[in-house]
């Protein structure tokens, strides 16, 4: 699973923004968690993406938009709190950012190939499919539409970043 967090530079430094709903997953009914699963922004275990944004779980063996950079040390109190809380855990792993600029100047064009498995055989046979980065991730529709919602939150794409890390 991916840990998300976004930030807009302000001033006085760099804030957390919320970009998606809360919801209370203790009393939420299946339909709103679906509802919730569907939203641009939410990446929840997309591993293609994983890949991409920074060479996690990369079965496609694709060229990531940059390699995990750790946390920045700018980071806002937030998200700092909420990463220290993570390493507790020893499953998380993987902390990095990317910039909205990043994100929008990556070319999600390129042709790679997913294997995908042949129904009712062998889980190991598999057929080579020639998809894009974008074909790729479609699922999540972060690309597609999750982009452009940011980029409403600013006027230059460097001043919002999404900082990130893993689960196994």
């Amino acid at each position: 699973m991916i840990y998300e967090h976004f930030e807009v530079r302000k001033d006085d430094g760099w804030k957390r923004i919320q970009v998606l709903p809360d919801l209370d997953w203790d009393t939420a009914t299946p339909e709103q968690e679906e509802a919730y699963w569907r939203l641009p922004l939410f990446i929840g275990r997309d591993y293609d993406l994983f890949a991409i944004l920074g060479g996690v779980r990369n079965r496609m063996n694709v060229r990531p938009i940059s390699p995990c950079r750790g946390i920045p040390d700018d980071v806002s109190d937030e998200v700092r709190d909420a990463w220290r809380a993570a390493q507790h855990y020893p499953e998380v792993h993987s902390p990095s950012w990317l910039s909205l600029h990043e994100l929008l100047t990556f070319d999600w064009d390129p042709p790679l190939v997913r294997l995908e498995p042949i129904a009712d055989q062998d889980a190991r046979e598999a057929r080579p499919e020639m998809v894009t980065y974008r074909d790729a991730v479609a699922d999540t529709r972060f690309v597609t539409e999750g982009l452009t919602q940011l980029q409403a939150f600013v006027d230059d794409p460097h001043d919002l970043r999404m900082v990130f890390w893993f689960d196994s």
